[in-house]
């Protein structure tokens, strides 16, 4: 999905990344995604654009514009009924996510085995817990090696479960990491964005 020769584009990716906070991402848009199913908003840059998720659980994809200039990226929401929680309460399912193995050993769950965690950390959506880290990895397809980094978030309410990624992936890891940087303050307003029911 990421894949676009980076070749002769290395400086120009470079110099982006040390202004990622450009006054055309600071100026953008938005627009406003709503899940009539499952009670999710979020909102992301109207310039990017919306397909339906690939997958039994990834409710939707929004992927940057395709602008040579710019680093590629995109973030992706998944969302699943999970029943053994329908009858937690919403504090109940904070308190869930105190654990310690979501510093580290959560995110590494079925990743590559060169997945480096970073900036692991409890945040607040609301009425909701959530937990956020950065993953950094890179993975083989049928030839081609992507370097991948991403801005993980997992969320909860009585009977769903909610996860986001947003992420840049290139040719190399300095690049995929440039890439990330670029966008990292955008995906970070998708992130804290994201907005469940909290149903009694």
């Amino acid at each position: 999905m990421f894949h676009r020769s980076w070749a002769g584009r290395a400086l120009t990716l470079l110099l982006i990344s040390v202004a990622h906070v450009s006054a055309s991402c600071a100026a953008d848009k938005l627009r406003t995604y709503r899940d009539a199913e499952f009670g999710f908003v979020f909102s992301y840059p109207a310039s990017w654009s919306e397909q339906p998720g690939l997958g039994l659980s990834t409710r939707v994809a929004i992927t940057a514009p395709a602008d040579p200039k710019l680093p590629e990226a995109n973030c992706n929401v998944s969302v699943r009924r999970v029943p053994s929680t329908q009858n937690q309460t919403q504090e109940q399912l904070n308190r869930g996510l105190d654990g310690k193995e979501f510093e580290v050993d959560y995110w590494l769950r079925d990743m590559p085995k060169n997945t480096r965690v970073f900036d692991s950390r409890k945040i607040t959506l609301g009425q909701h817990a959530a937990r956020t880290a950065v993953l950094d990895y890179s993975a083989t397809v049928q030839g081609y090696t992507g370097y991948t980094t991403q801005l993980h978030l997992i969320t909860l309410s009585p009977g769903l479960f909610a996860h986001l990624t947003c992420g840049s992936q290139a040719d190399t890891p300095e690049q995929g990491r440039a890439g990330f940087t670029y966008w990292k303050a955008t995906f970070s307003r998708i992130a804290r964005s994201l907005t469940l029911t909290t149903k009694k």
